[in-house]
């Protein structure tokens, strides 16, 4: 695969882009179109199996726009409390995961119907926002979370469950979700994560509530730091999670050719390197 800053061609078989229509970049802009040539399948985690039908499915489960307000559903999340049960809806445990698509599609005259034997009733637009309603979305955002460690676990890392991952978060964000809040460029630190924001982000709170910060400054690292502030922009939330590209016993990746090895070796679905974009 070449990364000349023109001709590249990245492949992008995603639900709303054909599969094998290609992505081609022709000086500083991206073009779609289809290959002279058959294109060959490295890899396919094709609709609807997807953690983003999961959730998009609960949006409208609870009265939120799907596709759009999924936000909302994170928001209420940190409201609700355990003890509603996922596993009829998504395999978390999975590698890779397996979102249950028949239980969440909408059946022509009784949308949800499958879901509201689970779940009770599917909240109406504009109305009350019950105790129900919060602690599905906590088991939602539950689910979710479980879902991408045990994914980075065990189908990049390949490591075992119990080692936990670290955020790398806006360094003027770092007093709204640590107790301490302090400069930590190089994770080598660790803090209590606030009790009101663990189960915002509980993949990476470790069991006892710590966690092993990056904090990211925009002068330092503004790329990084842009990267952390387009996820907030889109979720709320300024943290992404961090950890070393590499698989289990081998060195971190170093150069283009690493990273793409690294990258069909693993269970990873997407890779960018500088502005490239490749997707499985």
């Amino acid at each position: 695969m070449s990364l000349e800053p023109s001709g590249s061609i990245l492949c992008f078989p995603a639900r709303k882009l054909s599969p094998g229509m290609i992505c081609r970049r022709v000086g500083s802009d991206l073009h779609l179109a289809w290959p002279q040539r058959p294109a060959r399948t490295c890899a396919d985690n094709s609709f609807p199996r997807l953690d983003w039908f999961f959730y998009s499915g609960f949006a409208g489960f609870l009265g939120f726009q799907p596709n759009s307000d999924e936000w909302k559903v994170m928001g209420l999340a940190p409201y609700g409390q355990p003890g509603i049960d996922w596993t009829s809806f998504i395999d978390a445990k999975a590698v890779p995961y397996r979102v249950h698509a028949r239980q969440l599609a909408t059946n022509g005259a009784a949308p949800y119907a499958r879901m509201s034997l689970v779940l009770g009733p599917p909240r109406k637009a504009e109305s009350e926002i019950e105790d129900r309603h919060k602690n599905i979305a906590y088991a939602v955002q539950d689910a979710c979370e479980a879902a991408m460690s045990a994914k980075v676990n065990n189908a990049v890392k390949f490591r075992e469950w119990w080692r936990p991952f670290a955020p790398s978060l806006k360094k003027e964000a770092a007093g709204e979700y640590l107790e301490t809040a302090m400069d930590s460029p190089f994770m080598i630190l660790t803090a209590q994560v606030r009790p009101e924001k663990r189960g915002v982000i509980p993949a990476v709170t470790h069991v006892d509530g710590s966690a092993r910060p990056q904090t990211v400054e925009k002068d330092i690292n503004p790329l990084y730091w842009r990267l952390i502030d387009a996820f907030e922009k889109r979720t709320g939330v300024p943290v992404v999670l961090n950890t070393s590209f590499n698989l289990r016993g081998e060195a971190i990746v170093h150069t283009p050719t690493d990273a793409i090895r690294t990258f069909f070796s693993s269970g990873m679905d997407a890779l960018v390197i500088g502005s490239f974009l490749v997707e499985k």
